[in-house]
């Protein structure tokens, strides 16, 4: 199973986990807030779903919330590992940069969770979007940014029309 160099896969475990660990250490602020952030999801998700009458199976619940713990763990370590195999040595930006960034898109995406379910709960129908707030952010702020969005979008909507959709409308859909 085996070649033989045990000592060298040792030598460069501990220095990855070295690497590793001083991203979290660094970063330990951010996992308490994605810590935060989870909790807050559980709490507003059951909230939801007893304000829709769904049965409240914390079974789920708690293997959904277990996997937000493990996903944050990933985006910081997969932050990690790009800062150090690329950015760093292009003189970019230092791996707890891009493990920063890393665990923060996580932040975000649990962020865009709880204030879908906030609007659930309180029967609010406009929904806002973190998503599209920052690319709508992003437009304003570059116009080759937007451009590019919006050939992006017109290239989505040019694709093939769904099985339900008669053609007169997806024609009038895509003229918009």
């Amino acid at each position: 199973m085996t070649n033989g160099n045990i000592g060298t896969q040792a030598v460069l475990w501990t220095a990855f986990g070295a690497e590793a660990m001083e991203a979290v250490y660094d970063l330990r602020w951010m996992l308490a807030l994605a810590a935060g952030l989870i909790v807050v999801d559980f709490w507003w998700g059951v909230s939801d779903a007893r304000a829709r009458g769904e049965e409240v199976r914390f079974s789920r619940a708690g293997r959904r919330t277990c996997n937000k713990a493990i996903d944050y763990t990933c985006y910081l370590i997969v932050g990690c590992l790009l800062g150090l195999g690329i950015f760093e040595p292009l003189g970019l930006c230092g791996h707890v940069t891009t493990s920063a960034v890393g665990i923060g898109l996580g932040c975000l995406f649990d962020l865009n969770s709880i204030i879908g379910h906030i609007c659930s709960v309180h029967g609010v129908k406009w929904k806002l979007n973190l998503w599209t707030l920052l690319l709508k952010l992003m437009e304003k702020k570059h116009e080759d940014i937007a451009e590019a969005i919006e050939a992006s979008k017109e290239e989505v909507s040019t694709r093939t029309k769904p099985k339900e959709i008669s053609s007169e409308t997806w024609k009038e859909m895509n003229e918009k």
